[in-house]
């Protein structure tokens, strides 16, 4: 298991060019180990969360290599709604024929942000541009499973995201390696203080 690489929280974004940004969701953060056989998913704090999202199962059928290991973001929606308050009643579920009940009721998109191995090689070392591009090569997007786009501007990206009432706003310095389990500069978030919920469909494709 791979302790997800965490980010620093911050009041101001850096405006550097040697940074992207990509758009904050209020989720589970989640690693999912992939391959056409076999689906792990887990929390930060490595718990098995495999059977909380039967929906996720479709991850073996959307990628194209043998086997990746992804970092991203399960986001609970309703009616095109991501809502923090949902999600919680999923992660809250232990009995599984509730669970499968609620996929019906309280649906999750798995929204991928991050490739850390690709068909066995480490890609920990390799910079975040790069990890980008095999992540658009490994995962062929699904209803249930997107790739979570991300932008060179920061006021663009700032204005978007208030605008459409998201959470936050990450930046990432594009030659970072992935470190696991550490908070450092390299990745740094800032929250918007929000109290409504927020439209994920108009913007994240």
């Amino acid at each position: 298991m791979i302790a997800p690489m965490l980010s620093k929280s911050t009041e101001t974004l850096p405006g550097s060019k040697d940074y992207i940004f990509e758009i904050k969701l209020d989720g589970q953060r989640t690693i999912a180990e992939i391959s056409k056989k076999k689906l792990l998913l887990y929390t930060r704090n490595f718990q098995n969360v495999t059977d909380k999202y039967p929906e996720l199962e479709v991850l073996t059928s959307c990628i194209r290599n043998k086997s990746v290991i992804v970092d991203g973001e399960i986001v609970a929606l309703q009616n095109g709604l991501p809502s923090f308050e949902l999600l919680q009643q999923r992660m809250n579920l232990r009995d599984i024929r509730a669970v499968h009940r609620a996929v019906e009721d309280i649906p999750v998109v798995y929204y991928v942000f991050d490739i850390l191995d690709s068909d066995g090689k480490s890609l920990l070392k390799t910079p975040l541009q790069e990890r980008q591009k095999l992540l658009e090569l490994a995962i062929n997007p699904c209803a249930a499973v997107k790739v979570l786009p991300f932008f060179e501007s920061r006021d663009f990206t700032l204005k978007q995201a208030k605008d459409f009432g998201y959470e936050g706003v990450v930046a990432k310095k594009h030659n970072s390696f992935y470190f696991p389990g550490q908070r450092t500069d390299l990745w740094q978030k800032l929250k918007f203080q929000l109290t409504d919920s927020f439209v994920i469909g108009g913007w994240v494709e």
